[in-house]
């Protein structure tokens, strides 16, 4: 209890960085950009029961591979798009109302939050369907870079601590 006591204040004074570091990590590395000339997809799901159909319109205008307006399937609408490199601004339209999101395509290790949750409708949230960052991919090992950095501290520190002798 006494030990326990005396780690207490370390522990949390290296806990909160940790936190708002891992944080920071998951909005701006856990996906990967969307490239320019590559195809990606957006999608819009809904409330269970709704119908009807939504629409699409990108600022500056990006080449759709389906149609702007698509109708709710399962809860679902999706499109597929593809364009040059910049910053998009997003505008969903349904139920005469409008949705923002924005969207960015570039070379560079950037992206828009792929994730925008709606309030107070029956429009739930819209997604944009980045890539997910996966470290060791190519080893035919699909965990995420969180699942990734925990197993392989666990690893290092096991052999760290038989190399130096600390048990």
């Amino acid at each position: 209890m006494q030990y326990m006591k005396h780690s207490f204040k370390p522990t949390l004074y290296t806990f909160i960085p940790i936190i708002i570091i891992f944080g920071w990590l998951n909005a701006h590395m856990a996906y990967l950009p969307i490239t320019p000339g590559s195809e990606f997809q957006i999608s819009a799901e809904f409330k269970q029961g709704t119908f009807g159909e939504v629409s699409l319109e990108v600022i500056p205008d990006l080449e759709f591979l389906s149609t702007s307006v698509q109708t709710i399937e399962n809860n679902a609408a999706f499109w597929t798009l593809k364009g040059g490199e910049g910053e998009y601004l997003m505008k969903f339209m349904f139920s005469n109302r409008e949705f923002e999101k924005d969207l960015f395509i570039t070379e560079e290790n950037s992206y828009a939050t792929p994730v925008k949750i709606i309030k107070d409708s029956d429009l739930v949230k819209i997604l944009i369907h980045n890539k997910k960052v996966k470290p060791l991919e190519n080893f035919g090992i699909g965990l995420s870079w969180i699942w990734t950095y925990i197993i392989l501290s666990v690893i290092f520190s096991i052999i760290l601590r038989k190399i130096l002798k600390i048990s």
